[in-house]
């Protein structure tokens, strides 16, 4: 692809702050961007290259105005929809190329307002999953004609370095030679979706199962934690499930690569970037259909999809599981040549490459 003078408008391109800044990551990747501004992150984090503005909305906005006006890039691109509100301002004669990065609920709604002014001005959007898209154009079916579906791909680069020994607090969870499933994600209240209490109540059907040995680490952090901690201790099943929120990449890592694979039971991701983290473990993966994760998990092939996430079907689940280990080793091996040829850091490159062209 030739050379472009380009720009990228990031939420947050703070690499530990989440998916989308490992969006935007992945895309400064795909295409070296000249220039990077990012809404959040203390502005002392700024270098030549990337500005970030600590959340402070009127700076982001009439800097990233002047830029654009007086810079002449060829290619400007938004990793969110709310930091594109900017090209309300901006008349279309000084935009060569501007590209829209779509994810999870901001665009599965009819959208009004400067967002739609910003989608107008877009010469192309693209979608985080077949999912996203299905969603926005049902919603937005004016968009569609230039709307891309550019699934994710790659891990954090951390998680390409071998970890070491867990942290010492964990010690006691990986003497027991018992197997375990991994359940990753933010445990806020408004997140409760993600299907974390449908576990621990799986699991608290299984308490009386004396040959169900599957054991679960939920790693997380957020204001139900502690509530999830409670639900734990007052179901004394301790033994079998343990929460752990003061886990460092490489503990993340220790926790994959000694795991059977990976649960979740999600019921409104966009995408769902944890799945891709354990294929690329070698782990196999339980999600939910009529999800996104029908676009990553190949069923009895690379993992499960569940009609549900209720508490019976995940019982159900891990009892079957529990039957036959070697099942999932076998998934996850499958997983994994999975991942290498759709869903690793150059695959996402290439589809984002070849959808901007």
């Amino acid at each position: 692809m030739e050379k472009n003078k380009t720009l990228l408008v990031s939420a947050d391109y703070r690499l530990a702050s989440g998916g989308i800044s490992r969006v935007a990551h992945l895309i400064n990747q795909a295409i070296p961007n000249e220039l990077i501004f990012s809404l959040h992150g203390n502005k002392n984090l700024s270098n030549g290259r990337e500005h970030y503005f600590g959340n402070n909305r009127f700076v982001f906005l009439t800097r990233l105005l002047l830029k654009i006006i007086f810079s002449k890039f060829d290619i400007i691109i938004f990793d969110h929809l709310g930091v594109a509100s900017a090209l309300l301002l901006v008349p279309k004669f000084l935009l060569k190329k501007v590209i829209i990065f779509l994810h999870d609920e901001e665009a599965w709604v009819e959208i009004k307002g400067r967002n739609r002014a910003a989608l107008t001005k877009a010469d192309i959007l693209l979608t985080n999953s077949q999912f996203t898209f299905d969603h926005f154009t049902s919603k937005n079916p004016f968009f569609k004609a230039k709307t891309k579906v550019c699934l994710l791909g790659g891990v954090p680069e951390k998680f390409e370095i071998e970890p070491d020994a867990p942290s010492k607090e964990f010690s006691t969870w990986f003497l027991s030679e018992k197997p375990y499933l991994i359940f990753v994600s933010r445990l806020w209240k408004k997140h409760s979706y993600k299907g974390y209490w449908e576990l621990l109540r799986a699991y608290e059907k299984l308490k009386t199962f004396s040959d169900f040995n599957l054991r679960l680490a939920i790693i997380g952090r957020g204001d139900d934690a502690t509530h999830v901690q409670e639900f734990i201790v007052k179901n004394d099943f301790d033994d079998r499930v343990q929460i752990f929120t003061n886990v460092t990449d490489n503990d993340l890592a220790f926790f994959y690569k000694n795991s059977a694979g990976l649960v979740f039971p999600s019921t409104r991701e966009g995408f769902g970037l944890v799945f891709l983290e354990a294929m690329f473990f070698k782990k196999a993966s339980i999600g939910i259909v009529n999800q996104p994760a029908e676009e990553i998990i190949i069923h009895n092939k690379t993992g499960l999809l569940l009609q549900d996430n209720s508490p019976d079907t995940l019982a159900t689940t891990l009892l079957f599981l529990n039957e036959d280990l070697e099942r999932l080793s076998v998934w996850g091996e499958n997983a994994y040549k999975l991942y290498e040829s759709k869903f690793s850091k150059q695959a996402f490159i290439d589809r984002f490459i070849e959808n901007i062209s």
